[in-house]
């Protein structure tokens, strides 16, 4: 991919957000140079959430611009197996939006560089995105990761005051190696397309709805720099079921290749008090793994995926006070289908062809239901709040099973998190104090694993053992955010933001995090 023409495109929305000029429809707000206009624009909302943009047309809308340079540390022993002990990385983002003609477009960019220490059993990208088909290995290793996003909104004004017609669109670009034998390199790239429609019915009455598709795709090469010295490398299948092979060759290709579809419906109800969100969305996923053997794909594996999920954000606004009311509710299955595929060297075939099929090996089932309330009190003049007050709880039923081997981790949990945020504006300085705290405790939790080799049991004692003991904590957390700002001439700001965070769980775990960023709003 050429980086360079996403930086075009980039500075192309940028030069679009500063050139707008003239007259807007009387619904538009403005930042005013302001991060606190946009953040409470994003928390109180209830259409900015959606990946419906032609429903942005029914409310207000936001003209930024945000700019942002950042960098994020996280350490500790509370981390999964796949994931680092430690972690650096370096950020940048950029986000705007601005009328072009009569319609509103929204975009944006991220840069994200990482540096993550101490991974084990990995060869992918992202090895918690949902695949059981995963290339391991027992050597571990540091690896090195960038990624590029970006997105864009557009949506056309009212036709004959009924119908608003959107298009969302999202890139994302990531590329990332280890450093030591057997060396992963991974590339993926994944593209997300969601036309929208959306039908007034009333003044205050509207509907919605999305068509959703995303297209997968994601190449890994192993390489051994020291092909003297044989690797043995996992298969895996899911809950720690894996064939193994003995990597002695100078390199090793496997290919994902993914496609969803879906769709969401929405009811918008809006007043100049009420703002309310409800709806539903489904989304069906199908991605093969394939390795490259004999200079043909070798189908290893699918994994079918069927997302269900029901949402309500209420926004109520008073002269002295602003409620919101978020709540969702989600269900998500993924199976793998195991395939056992043999190559046929006929001239007339030349190619690996289907000798069994084992669908539902690996079953991972997930409900997840949350509830969050806030209250907004002590009203600006610039269209922010000063303080900030949240509660909320989640809920989740977890199951990974591969029943043929009786393997399993099953556990219920909940998620309890308070927030309080004071913003102390200024004549021409501006700071905010946040504090988040969280405690998840877990019940009903169990597992159990049929270990595949006698003589090597490293998968059962340094993967799975040690997974379930993370996703199982209880722990408690806290987060502490500072923001302090200047203010210039025609409505623009800088601004940093500094934060730390501990994690503690029952059974002596931890992990500390620490953020900063600066920032030019406009």
């Amino acid at each position: 991919m050429n980086i360079n023409k996403y930086i075009l495109v980039f500075l192309a929305a940028i030069s679009i957000r500063v050139s707008a000029v003239g007259a807007h429809p009387v619904d538009t707000l403005t930042a005013g140079g302001n991060p606190f206009v946009l953040e409470q624009f994003k928390k109180t909302n209830p259409l900015a959430g959606l990946d419906n943009a032609s429903a942005v047309m029914l409310g207000e809308r936001l003209l930024y611009a945000d700019v942002s340079l950042g960098t994020e540390i996280g350490n500790g022993s509370f981390h999964r197996p796949q994931q680092p002990k430690r972690v650096n990385n370096y950020l940048f983002s950029a986000e705007g939006s601005a009328y072009l003609g009569s319609f509103y477009v929204s975009g944006g960019f991220r840069f994200q560089q990482a540096k993550e220490r101490e991974v084990q059993f990995n060869s992918i990208f992202n090895p918690y995105r949902g695949t059981p088909y995963i290339i391991a290995d027992s050597t571990g290793g540091n690896w090195t990761k960038q990624s590029y996003a970006m997105w864009a909104k557009l949506a056309s004004p009212f036709v004959n005051d009924r119908l608003s017609f959107g298009l969302t669109l999202g890139l994302d670009v990531n590329r990332g190696a280890k450093k030591i034998d057997p060396r992963p390199q991974s590339n993926t790239n994944r593209i997300d397309i969601a036309p929208s429609v959306t039908l007034r019915l009333a003044e205050k009455h509207s509907l919605s709805a999305s068509f959703l598709y995303s297209r997968f795709r994601e190449n890994v090469n192993l390489m051994l720099y020291d092909s003297g010295e044989s690797q043995k490398i996992y298969l895996l299948k899911g809950m720690g079921q894996y064939t193994y092979d003995i990597f002695s060759g100078n390199d090793r290709e496997r290919k994902y290749a993914g496609d969803s579809y879906g769709a969401a419906v929405d009811y918008i109800f809006l007043s100049d008090r009420v703002s309310l969100v409800a709806g539903g969305k489904y989304n069906n996923y199908l991605e093969d793994a394939s390795d490259i053997e004999n200079n043909k794909p070798r189908l290893r594996g699918r994994l079918y995926e069927t997302d269900w999920q029901g949402y309500f954000h209420l926004t109520l606004k008073g002269n002295r006070a602003w409620h919101t009311v978020k709540a969702s509710y989600a269900w998500q299955e993924r199976s793998g289908r195991e395939v056992i595929q043999v190559f046929n060297s006929s001239p007339e075939v030349n190619a690996w062809v289907m000798q069994s099929e084992a669908p539902r090996r690996s079953v991972v089932a997930t409900s997840r239901a949350g509830i969050e309330y806030a209250l907004y009190l002590s009203p600006t003049r610039e269209g922010y709040h000063r303080w900030r007050f949240a509660v909320g709880s989640s809920w989740t039923d977890f199951s990974d099973d591969y029943k043929v081997l009786d393997s399993y981790i099953r556990y219920q949990s909940a998620l309890t998190t308070l927030s309080v945020e004071r913003i102390i504006p200024g004549e021409t300085c501006y700071f905010k104090i946040g504090l988040d705290g969280s405690y998840n405790g877990v019940w009903d939790r169990d597992v159990n694993y049929t270990v595949r080799e006698e003589n090597d049991q490293i998968i059962g004692e340094k993967l799975i053992n040690p997974d379930y003991q993370i996703m199982t904590s209880h722990f408690v957390s806290g987060f502490l955010n500072l923001t302090a700002g200047y203010e210039l001439k025609n409505d623009r700001s800088i601004w940093l933001k500094v934060g730390g965070g501990y994690l503690k769980t029952s059974d002596e775990r931890s992990r500390t995090d620490f953020r900063v960023s600066l920032g030019y709003t406009f």
